[in-house]
């Protein structure tokens, strides 16, 4: 049996992923009260989707603390070859997208994302057990089958996704170390804002993200770096045979730390080094912070459209059947 998790990290872990249901939750308690966030849009935004983001505050612990979050859809054309047979969105995707979503890129590179189940919590039981990393997991069996699921994430192109870097990310693969543990949970596998006109089938799913390093890395801000952060994504078939998808990141606070270079973040620590030897005059700070998340939540949107985006052969030429499910009728 091969697991991720080795024996004296699966208390921890455990203790870990209650804290991360704990945060998930009141990310998203706060953003299905429909907060007033005003969202502007992300330069750059890919065809067929539309990128979104927002700054602002919500109280975690009786204390104010910044969020930044990232809000987009993809829309993929109806273009069914009859290769595959009919199928149901949701159930597809319940049964298939941790499966299907990481590829091997025609230049050999890997791309996507890599869910690989490491903890599970089984209906009726108290205590989580761990579980084989090839263990096929499917959406369809959070909340029937499992209370919930831990499962690493590990992005394959996360390099892929810088503007510049990304041209060359076959020679900078190696430093692709992006990797997390992500809590999925019933409570995550809905939402109440308002469907799409035309949409006949609907799957939501979401995970929050355990407060876990998995692998030493530079970066500062990232999975298992966050305090809290939660991702959700929404499918929909259109009365067309049109999908579209929308993907929800939120994250608290926002990004106060680029890199960590022994203890030492060159890019944010330069900025307060000139903002003392200006004494303060400058709004030095303010300026690099706002860049700073800006980049960040903007990284992230097209991380997200890639992932989509590589999966378009799945939603162009599956010949979805439309139908409306009991599950998401109901929601």
């Amino acid at each position: 049996m091969a697991v991720l998790i080795e024996d004296r990290d699966f208390p921890l872990l455990v203790k870990a992923a209650g804290v991360a249901l704990e945060r998930g939750q009141t990310l998203l308690r706060w953003w299905n009260a429909f907060p007033p966030v005003e969202l502007i849009e992300l330069p750059g935004s890919r065809e067929g989707c539309r990128m979104q983001y927002f700054f602002s505050e919500l109280p975690i612990g009786g204390k104010p603390t910044t969020v930044m979050g990232c809000v987009q859809r993809s829309t993929f054309v109806r273009r069914a070859s009859g290769s595959l047979p009919p199928a149901s969105l949701s159930r597809w995707v319940s049964e298939n997208f941790l499966q299907k979503c990481r590829w091997i890129s025609p230049d050999g590179t890997p791309g996507g994302f890599h869910y690989r189940p490491a903890m599970v919590l089984d209906r009726g039981e108290t205590a989580p057990r761990r579980v084989d990393e090839d263990l096929p997991l499917t959406l369809a069996e959070i909340g029937p089958r499992y209370q919930w699921a831990v499962v690493r994430l590990d992005l394959k192109d996360y390099m892929r996704s810088f503007p510049v870097v990304g041209k060359f990310h076959r020679w900078v693969q190696f430093m692709n170390r992006e990797a997390g543990y992500l809590l999925f949970h019933p409570d995550f596998f809905s939402s109440p804002y308002p469907r799409p006109d035309g949409w006949v089938d609907e799957y939501c799913f979401g995970y929050s993200v355990v407060p876990w390093q998995v692998m030493p890395t530079p970066a500062a801000y990232g999975a298992g770096r966050f305090h809290s952060a939660y991702k959700d994504y929404r499918f929909y078939l259109l009365e067309d045979g049109s999908v579209a998808i929308d993907v929800l990141f939120l994250v608290a606070p926002r990004c106060e730390r680029v890199l960590n270079m022994a203890g030492f973040d060159p890019v944010l620590g330069t900025v307060r080094l000139i903002d003392a030897l200006t004494l303060g005059r400058t709004s030095i700070r303010e300026r690099a912070h706002y860049a700073v998340n800006h980049y960040a939540i903007g990284h992230h949107g097209r991380v997200h459209h890639n992932l989509l985006n590589g999966m378009r052969r799945i939603w162009e030429e599956t010949n979805w059947q439309p139908q409306r499910q009991a599950h998401a009728a109901s929601r």
